[in-house]
């Protein structure tokens, strides 16, 4: 009987011992459900029993970590403690439970979101005996909220920000949405327009918007629509509009319509067609003014030489064959300095150098040795290269004197014709003017005091240290003076003028006179005021364009982010280099082929991972995901922050983005546009496969 009781007592001890076995098996399921750590405080003895869940935490195994309150205490975030601290004070005394998020480090140093929920066991006398409770990592949780909350955010911004007007309507033209932009181009205010009929449909467009709507029903969408709308002081515009469908939260369709004014651009397109017909013109005028050029170069008593930027002949005319001694076919295509080496050190080899060198028109008479004779050259320097011309002026060397002064007041009167003409004694500060100048100034002939402090306060005040300075070079650089400039007339009238002069030297290399034509060019001024601000609007318009299409192109290729975009059938459809150089393949070996054709040697599970993104439509975050890339044999596997982002329709399922081949031009930030495959980086630049 002793023997069958011990058999019994032992038989009871098996099945406890059972029991407790298959408890514990119980319990170990659950905390393996559980993507974090169940735990068992026994404030009797100050013993806290972990689950295996403290190592997805926090890095440590529950046998690494002391059993204890205070080992979890020292490890939750000084500025979370307090507060835990606070909760704990409130719930102890009377309550059943509590919930609470804070902040513990991780064994790498790194804080995690961790959400706990515990539940309280007391005694008879009411004392907290026990604390059961579970703690979750929610740190993936928390950045995707917080991404997605900076995104909004972003995204409002932009709107707000947006020179574009963008506007949200229901399928019945009521307004839901209004931006500022919207506001600036119509001129209605936001509360104005707010689920009232869009007040920028003239009548006459009511059906042709009306026709934009059900195709917005029908889910298609509507690109750089150009249409005709009016504003709120009834003038009419012309606009480019782009339109969407837009489900809101509960399902509804709305339409969003992105605005751009481009009355000024189809300005702008009229003048770019007019000045597109003025250059045709133009340029039959130049061939043929090209043609009248070579002829007059042939015919003319200076010798003409043009020299491409290498110092090559380019074109020699009749006289310059004549005084070189040489034929154009001699010498067309050689250089200079070989065919003349002794030119180079010469007073007009080095006009010719500085004429280049400096980019600035010179002049020179001075006597030539090797040809023994004195020549007057003028060197003009282009992109092209350098034009001279040149002649023998032995003969006329002993005249000049005599002769220049008479022969500049004669040139400048015959090319004035109409202008007005002035002469300045220098040494005396004396002008003398022809009676048409004093008509220009609007003076009565013999008002005008006859010196230059006298003429300088007729000048318009602002362009008065300009022409000052103009007047002054002239005379320093022995150069034509030529100046567009205003003047004041006794009325208070503003005229333009424009002026040449040229300044005559004495044989002491004095400026002793300065001569010239003034005429009135106030109407070509005006003219040409008009046409450069056709013109600037006309460059703007298309620099904003090019620009933006820069910069969008810019943010793609330059961007240290992996970055690509698959198509519904999960091929690639456009990448940038970075993410080609860190999946080790060129562009060209990911365009068109599909996750499980690159990656399914590599990494059969991500080729799992995208087919359950598609499937589903869930979205895929890591930030410490192993990745096999193709052609990198140095990451076996790879370990990267990755963002994988599919494009859903109201039912979950991945679809292709409407209206640009199966995808939407992507924002790189990840602040604007909606359901991308897409990657962001976390140190270092990851692939989007990886990412």
């Amino acid at each position: 009987e002793m023997g069958r009781g011990g058999d019994g007592e032992l038989d009871l001890y098996e099945c406890l011992e059972a029991q407790l076995r298959r408890e514990k098996e119980r319990f170990e399921l659950v905390a393996a459900a559980v993507k974090g750590v169940i735990y068992d405080w026994d404030l009797q003895h100050n013993r806290i029993e972990r689950s295996e869940g403290l190592y997805d935490i926090v890095g440590y195994h529950p046998d690494e970590a002391e059993p204890t309150l205070e080992w979890w205490d020292e490890r939750v975030h000084p500025s979370d403690r307090p507060r835990l601290h606070q909760t704990a004070a409130e719930v102890f005394p009377s309550g059943d439970g509590y919930t609470t998020e804070y902040r513990v480090q991780h064994k790498d140093g790194q804080y995690r979101h961790v959400w706990d929920r515990a539940v309280i066991k007391r005694d008879n006398q009411g004392r907290v005996v026990r604390v059961v409770g579970c703690g979750l990592d929610i740190t993936e949780r928390k950045q995707v909220k917080e991404a997605l909350l900076e995104t909004n955010q972003t995204l409002e911004a932009l709107i707000q920000a947006c020179p574009l007007g963008i506007t949200v309507f229901n399928l019945e033209g009521k307004v839901k949405m209004w931006n500022p932009a919207a506001e600036k181009i119509f001129g209605w205010s936001e509360p104005e327009v707010l689920d009232n009929f869009l007040p920028c449909i003239p009548d006459f467009k009511q059906g042709e918007f009306l026709a934009h709507l059900d195709k917005i029903r029908q889910g298609q969408t509507l690109t750089e629509i150009e249409a005709c709308r009016q504003t709120k002081t009834g003038e009419l515009i012309d606009i480019s509009l782009w339109a969407a469908p837009l489900v809101d939260a509960q399902g509804n369709m709305n339409c969003m319509s992105i605005v751009a004014d481009i009355t000024d651009r189809k300005l702008a397109e009229a003048e770019r067609i007019e000045l597109l017909e003025r250059e045709q013109k133009a340029r039959e005028k130049s061939e043929a003014a090209g043609e009248t050029i070579a002829k007059i170069l042939e015919s003319i008593t200076d010798g003409f030489v043009a020299f491409d930027q290498e110092w090559r002949f380019t074109y020699i005319n009749r006289e310059a064959a004549k005084i070189l001694g040489r034929s154009a076919q001699e010498l067309l295509g050689k250089t200079l300095w070989l065919e003349f080496p002794e030119f180079r050190d010469t007073s007009f080899g080095q006009l010719f150098q500085q004429a280049v060198t400096e980019g600035v028109s010179l002049e020179l008479e001075d006597y030539y040795p090797p040809f023994k004779a004195w020549f007057s050259a003028r060197a003009y320097p282009s992109e092209a290269g350098l034009a001279t011309y040149f002649h023998n002026i032995t003969e006329a060397k002993q005249a000049q004197e005599q002769l220049r002064q008479s022969e500049e007041r004669l040139r400048l009167a015959l090319d004035a014709g109409q202008a007005g003409v002035w002469d300045w004694d220098i040494p005396n500060n004396y002008v003398t003017w022809s009676e048409r100048l004093y008509r220009l100034h609007g003076l009565t002939p013999g008002s005008f005091g006859g010196t230059a402090e006298e003429f300088a306060t007729l000048v318009y005040p602002e362009d008065r240290e300009r022409v000052a300075k103009a007047i002054q070079k002239a005379i320093d650089d022995k150069a034509i003076y030529q100046i567009e400039f205003r003047i004041v007339q006794p009325s208070g009238e503003v005229r333009w003028f424009s002026t040449h002069g040229r300044v005559i030297y004495d044989a002491m290399d004095k400026p002793v006179r300065m001569l010239g034509a003034t005429i009135d060019i106030s109407d070509r001024k005006a003219a040409e005021s008009e046409r450069e601000q056709l013109l600037i609007r006309e460059q703007t318009a298309r620099a904003q364009v090019e620009a933006a299409q820069r910069q969008l192109a810019a943010i793609f290729e330059t961007s240290p982010v992996g970055i690509g975009f698959l198509d519904h059938e999960q091929r690639f459809i456009a990448i940038n280099e970075a993410l080609a150089e860190i999946n080790g393949l060129s562009r060209e070996q990911h365009l068109g082929y599909s996750i499980p054709e690159l990656f399914g040697e590599s990494d059969p599970a991500l080729v799992d991972l995208f087919h359950n993104i598609y499937t589903t439509g869930t979205p895929f975050v890591s930030t410490n995901l192993a990745v096999n890339v193709p052609g990198r044999n140095d990451r076996r596997p790879g370990y990267y922050h990755v963002y994988y982002l599919p494009t859903t329709n109201s039912n979950n399922r991945v679809i292709p983005n409407i209206g640009n081949s199966n995808n939407t031009q992507p924002d790189i930030c990840n602040r604007c546009d909606r359901g991308k495959l897409k990657t962001n980086t976390k140190n270092s630049p990851p692939p989007l496969l990886p990412s």
